[in-house]
C-alpha cells in the first residue's frame, strides 16, 4: 500500500499538492508503479511554476507542438482569486511504459464541492523513471498531416480537406502579412469538427464550453504558431490574426487583440457586421452604461455576442477609418491596461469617459452597414 504521507483517501482539501481519490488504486495491480507515478505528479505540481520551459518531472524536449508543454496545467489552478488544488481521479495503463492520469480540479467552499475541470496528462517510463508528458502527441497520433503552402493541416483520418478553402486560407494569410507588414507565417492548423472534439484533443474530459449547444470554438497558441479550430472549416481568420498580432506587438492590448481578430475574422461563427448590428439593435431597447460595462464589466448580449469583443472590434474599425493603419497599430500596441485604451480614445478621438456612451451611440447610429467593405485588411 502507499504511505499515508502520499496516499490520502479523504475528500477534503489538505496541504498536499495532490489529492488522491480513494478509487485510484483499485484497478492498478502494480502498486510500486502507482506510487512512482504519484511521486512524479506531486513533484511536478510542487515545482511547475519554477519554469515554464522545463521541469525535472517532465520529459525533456516535449515540444513537438508546444514551446510550453505544461502551461495549460499551470493555468487550471487559477480560479479568480482562488487557487484550485488537483485531485488524481484515475490512472489508466496504455502499455508497460505509458500511463494516462486524469486530474480533476474542484471548487470547494463550506457548503459544496463543484467540478471545474478534468484534464489528462501522459506519464511515460524512461530509464526506470516516470516522467510527465503532454497528451496531445498521443491523442493526435492517428490524425492525417497535410501541408498546403504555409498551412500544415491536421485532420481526423476520415476528413477530406477542401483544397479550395485551404487555398483561400493561404490567400488570407498572404494578405494579412501584407497588412501587418510582416513575413508570411507558417503554422499548424488542427481542424476539429466541434469545440468538444477540440478540447478533448487538447486533453480535457470536462470543461464547461465542451457542452455548450453552440460548438463553434477555437484556440490559438501564438508562441507555437499553432491553431486549434473547432468550426469544421479549413478557414479561421480570427485565430490567424492573433498569431500576427502577438508576433508584431510587444505591448499588445488584450481587448484590441480580440477586437481586431473579430473585426477581420468574426467570432462564434458570425461575421463582425452581424455582431455589430446586434449590438446596435440591443442598445436601442436596453439602457446600459456602455463605458462601465465595456471597460470594467462582462456584459453579454446573447450566447454569441459580447460587448467586449464587438465594441473592441468597432473601436478598431473606427480608428482605421478615421486615422489610418499607423494609428490602428498604435491602438493595438497601446499597453496592457484598459486605461491605456481610455487614454488613447481621449487623445485621438477627443472623447472623455463621461462622453463615451454618447460617442458610441452616435457612431453606431451613423454607421452605414451597406457601404461597409466586405474585407477590411486588403
Amino acid at each position: 500500500m502507499l504511505s499515508s504521507s502520499t496516499y490520502n483517501k479523504s475528500d477534503e482539501l489538505e496541504d498536499n499538492a495532490l489529492i488522491i481519490q480513494n478509487t485510484v488504486e483499485y484497478n492498478f495491480k502494480n502498486k510500486h508503479d502507482l506510487e512512482s507515478i504519484i511521486h512524479a505528479l506531486e513533484g511536478f505540481l510542487n515545482t511547475k511554476n519554477d519554469s515554464y520551459l522545463s521541469n525535472e518531472f517532465w520529459i525533456e524536449n516535449d515540444n513537438s507542438f508546444y514551446k510550453y508543454p505544461f502551461f495549460e496545467i499551470s493555468n487550471l489552478e487559477n480560479f479568480g482569486s482562488i487557487v484550485l488544488k488537483p485531485s488524481l481521479l484515475s490512472v489508466t495503463q496504455i502499455n508497460s511504459e505509458h500511463f494516462i492520469c486524469k486530474l480533476g480540479w474542484f471548487y470547494n467552499n463550506e457548503k459544496s464541492r463543484s467540478l471545474q475541470y478534468i484534464y489528462n496528462v501522459s506519464v511515460v517510463k524512461k530509464n526506470e523513471r516516470f516522467l510527465l508528458k503532454n497528451i496531445l502527441d498521443y491523442n493526435i497520433k492517428d490524425w492525417e498531416k497535410k501541408e498546403i503552402k504555409r498551412v500544415t493541416y491536421w485532420t481526423d483520418d476520415s476528413y477530406k480537406i477542401n483544397i479550395e478553402k485551404a487555398d483561400e486560407f493561404n490567400d488570407i494569410n498572404n494578405k494579412l502579412s501584407t497588412f501587418f507588414e510582416s513575413d508570411v507565417i507558417s503554422f499548424n492548423f488542427v481542424l476539429c469538427n466541434s469545440n468538444n472534439e477540440l478540447m478533448r484533443l487538447i486533453g480535457y474530459d470536462f470543461e464547461s464550453s465542451m457542452f455548450f449547444s453552440n460548438q463553434n470554438g477555437s484556440i490559438a497558441f501564438p508562441d507555437d504558431r499553432l491553431i486549434f479550430s473547432g468550426n469544421n472549416n479549413e478557414i479561421n481568420t480570427h485565430e490567424l490574426v492573433h498569431l500576427y498580432l502577438t508576433e508584431k506587438f510587444k505591448n499588445l492590448n488584450p481587448y484590441m487583440n480580440e477586437g481586431l481578430a473579430s473585426l477581420f475574422g468574426g467570432s462564434k461563427g458570425l461575421e463582425y457586421k452581424d455582431h455589430l448590428l446586434k449590438l446596435k439593435t440591443h442598445l436601442i431597447s436596453n439602457e446600459i452604461d456602455i463605458y462601465q460595462e465595456f471597460f470594467f464589466g462582462n456584459y453579454v448580449i446573447d450566447f454569441d455576442t459580447s460587448l467586449r469583443y464587438t465594441l473592441s472590434a468597432f473601436i478598431c474599425e473606427l480608428t482605421l477609418k478615421k486615422f489610418g493603419k499607423d494609428k490602428l497599430f498604435e491602438l493595438i500596441n497601446c499597453g496592457k491596461s484598459n486605461y491605456d485604451i481610455i487614454n488613447y480614445i481621449k487623445k485621438y478621438f477627443e472623447v472623455n469617459p463621461n462622453d463615451f456612451n454618447d460617442f458610441i451611440k452616435y457612431e453606431l447610429e451613423n454607421y452605414d452597414f451597406k457601404k461597409r467593405p466586405k474585407k477590411l485588411f486588403y
